[in-house]
């Protein structure tokens, strides 16, 4: 499967589609469609993967692999876009704010997190979801 996510808003997407791909970059109805707004890491296993935080919520998205656009034949689901193709589909159900435990799941290295990110995870947690998270992406970031 190429989306992982858990009932916090937190959401994997791993492409595996061309293992010489130079440039992986996710775009989606949750980023306007930007092949610029959030390019894929790409792992030692030399797989892309990208941590997104969304709201509960159906998106759409591709992969945009070396310029070309391209639909994840592993979603759950697919849908007819207007110009034809298909946009792969994710849907993000209720969440809560994330705790480090969440975080850890999705980030390599998050368990080797500073006791300083600990803790601001976990004060970040005591917040209300607004105010948290776009703290709660920031502090996640530090931790890759």
């Amino acid at each position: 499967m190429s989306v992982e996510k858990n009932v916090r808003g937190l959401v994997r997407f791993v492409c595996n589609l061309d293992p010489t791909a130079k440039q992986v970059c996710l775009v989606g109805t949750f980023n306007g469609w930007d092949p610029e707004s959030r390019r894929m890491a790409k792992g030692r296993d030399g797989v892309f993967r990208a941590l997104v935080n969304l709201v509960p919520g159906r998106y759409e998205y591709k992969f945009v692999i070396d310029g070309f656009w391209c639909y994840d034949p592993t979603a759950e689901n697919q849908t007819i876009n207007e110009y034809g193709t298909l946009n792969s589909v994710v849907k993000v159900e209720e969440r809560h704010v994330a705790a480090l435990e969440d975080v850890a799941t999705f980030l390599p290295g998050a368990e080797r997190a500073s006791p300083q990110a600990r803790a601001e995870v976990l004060a970040v947690r005591s917040r209300s979801h607004t105010d948290a998270r776009g703290e709660l992406s920031r502090v996640a970031s530090a931790l890759v």
